[in-house]
């Protein structure tokens, strides 16, 4: 029995809690700082080598996911078990003495209640999220089930609506839900106005320029594509990386830009990396072929793709039933206070003289 004691003073110290509560927040806190669940060299490239691995090996790199801020999570969530079951206790044993005053105390054990569903959800959320960031042009149709999602999309078109200045003022993506191989749903994509469809969201994220050509070296005739700012390996030593202006002019210190994204005057700058170094560069209208050590390169088609990302969190529901409960249970304690006496009333009257 001493040990159980023990054990229920130490999951009930308020010095105890306010203790998790803090690691847990400063934890959450560098998170936001430090970037999650990237590829091992972004944080050796990024902080460091020391720092970096540092981060990798104490598990920042997938902190809400790490065994230290689960096992903080699950300390708290024992804590508050504990708590509500003799807050429980309370409200039951007033109950039996005044029934108005036990509801107020069953306020305070709905509240316990409701900040477990919470703390339990998004522990599990990190561990049942999926999330899918892709990019697709119109025509495309993206295989969302292979990654455990309950529909593929298509993209249908894409459109980008303009200010009278030129910059862009709203992206619409017209998609279509795609459900055992039939179309079973048609709606635009908008920033702030995402696809909403059996608990996924889809969210419209950014767009860009897909560059396509073609890769000459003797007599082998090579289509290529290559996202405006990306790059195209050539071998173990070269690269090409390509720059796209829509409506191409010159900037007043020369050097190349765009009036607008609307494709009035498209040129594209093709970059020859040699040994991740710029080697040669230069630019070239639609159709017009450049020369490239053993070959040529011509890009004559331009096009528009969109940046989607799906979310998922089955979690999520039952987050927002704990905030329910959470909210009832703090009404019901306000309404039944369990602290209030019932002739608190009678005795202020008495003592400012009223009869």
């Amino acid at each position: 029995m001493k040990i159980l004691a023990k054990i229920k003073d130490h999951f009930t110290s308020i010095r105890a809690i306010l203790t998790v509560l803090a690691f847990l927040s400063i934890a959450s806190a560098i998170g936001t700082v430090v970037p999650q669940n990237q590829a091992p060299f972004f944080y050796t490239q990024q902080y460091g080598p020391t720092l970096g691995q540092l981060i990798i090996s104490t598990g920042l790199a997938n902190l809400f996911r790490s065994w230290w801020f689960t096992a903080a999570e699950i300390w708290l969530v024992v804590s508050l078990l504990i708590c509500t079951y003799y807050r429980g206790q309370f409200a039951v044993r007033l109950s039996r003495r005044d029934a108005k005053r036990g509801l107020g105390a069953w306020g305070l054990t709905v509240f316990h209640v409701g900040l477990v569903f919470i703390l339990v959800t998004l522990m599990f959320t990190p561990r049942v999220q999926k999330e899918e960031r892709f990019d697709a042009v119109p025509g495309q149709t993206v295989a969302l089930t292979a990654q455990g999602f309950p529909f593929d999309l298509q993209v249908k078109d894409f459109q980008i609506k303009y200010y009278p200045d030129g910059s862009p003022k709203q992206y619409i993506s017209r998609c279509a839900v795609i459900e055992n191989g039939k179309v079973t749903r048609e709606t635009d994509v908008m920033v702030n106005h995402p696809l909403k469809h059996h608990g996924v969201k889809v969210y419209q994220m950014q767009y860009g320029w897909l560059l396509s050509g073609r890769l000459t070296a003797g007599e082998n005739n090579m289509p290529i594509e290559i996202a405006a700012g990306g790059q195209l390996p050539l071998g173990p030593h070269y690269a090409l990386g390509v720059r796209f202006y829509p409506d191409f002019t010159y900037a007043p210190n020369g050097m190349p830009t765009t009036r607008s994204q609307e494709p009035k005057n498209p040129r594209v700058l093709y970059i020859l990396y040699f040994q991740n170094q710029p080697a040669e560069m230069n630019l070239l209208e639609m159709g017009q072929e450049a020369e490239l050590p053993g070959g040529k390169v011509v890009f004559d088609r331009y096009s528009l793709y969109t940046g989607l990302q799906a979310k998922q969190n089955p979690a999520l529901p039952y987050t927002f039933a704990g905030f329910i409960l959470s909210t009832a249970g703090v009404l019901l304690y306000l309404v039944f206070n369990p602290r209030r006496r019932p002739d608190s009333g009678r005795q202020n009257a008495t003592a400012t003289g009223e009869k």
